[in-house]
């Protein structure tokens, strides 16, 4: 990631099938609405972006993975995203942005659509368990149990050399 990427959890609104001016590649166009800045949650955001999954031999597999395991869609005909331009409306994601110059004008463009990141099933996270046990096991066996959660009344507090109250 650059340092003056923009990080924005955003949701979509609406999506169609479309081809670009210059050489007509196919892509899907999503209008996403940004909910609010990663970074700074605080900054109220009340934009939208729309950004193309194209659908070029060379991006056609990255953006079906975005498609179906970031935005969710369960479709196999692409049509269903033009006929039903709500269909994945309410999805979430997070946007990877950054400041572009087009035509004389700065602009938010989008680099990255990634998922948010969710908890695993259970059977990964019993698999994932099972594969770090021994891992942990060795971790507990040579950290002594204190009474409460990084506290250990039994040691004394090192001298800092501060005052003595």
């Amino acid at each position: 990631m650059d340092e003056n990427d923009v990080k924005y959890r955003a949701r979509v609104l609406s999506h169609a099938l479309a081809e670009s001016k210059e050489n007509g590649t196919p892509s899907v166009k999503i209008h996403f609405e940004l909910l609010y800045n990663l970074d700074s949650p605080e900054v109220e955001t009340h934009k939208s972006i729309y950004h193309d999954l194209w659908l070029s031999e060379k991006a056609f597999n990255r953006s079906m993975d975005v498609l179906v395991d970031v935005l969710g869609w369960k479709g196999s005909n692409l049509s269903e995203l033009n006929d039903s331009p709500d269909l994945l409306a309410d999805s979430e994601c997070v946007l990877v942005t950054n400041l572009e110059e087009y035509n004389g004008k700065t602009r938010i463009k989008v680099k990255f659509v990634n998922s948010i990141q969710k908890k695993l099933d259970s059977s990964k996270a019993k698999t994932l368990s099972e594969k770090l046990a021994s891992k942990v096991a060795i971790y507990k066996s040579r950290k002594p149990e204190s009474r409460e959660p990084g506290v250990d009344f039994d040691e004394p507090m090192p001298d800092d050399g501060g005052p003595g109250f």
